[in-house]
């Protein structure tokens, strides 16, 4: 089993649920982002960008969730506790953006004017 396969059974949800959740978490990186002047809708449509945000995502949201609580997943059945705690994760990614991949991005507004 997969950690997301295994975080989706810990929330007691589902995949669309689940999805629905990371997608949250990338607009919420993206309006950060915005801070480097890129329209938010350029940021959110960008396939690249938002597979960059999913590998993020399974390190230091996915696997890391997994290995901080390992020792407490069979302990606690309260699914409210984990998913409390599970929303606190994707804020680690807000330290980290592509610097690269920001800036092809933001080259593309240039092009358009």
């Amino acid at each position: 089993m997969t950690n997301k396969e295994l975080i989706i059974k810990i929330l007691n949800t589902d995949l669309d649920v689940y999805n629905d959740m990371v997608f949250t978490s990338f607009i919420e990186w993206c309006k950060l982002t915005c801070a480097f002047n890129i329209p938010l809708k350029l940021l959110v449509n960008n396939e690249s960008l938002f597979n960059w945000y999913l590998k993020q995502f399974k390190t230091l949201v996915e696997d890391t969730f997994i290995n901080d609580n390992k020792d407490f997943i069979g302990l606690c059945t309260d699914q409210n506790h984990w998913l409390d705690t599970f929303k606190t994760y994707p804020a680690e990614i807000e330290n980290y953006y592509p610097r690269v991949l920001l800036k092809m991005i933001k080259d593309t507004i240039k092009t358009k004017v």
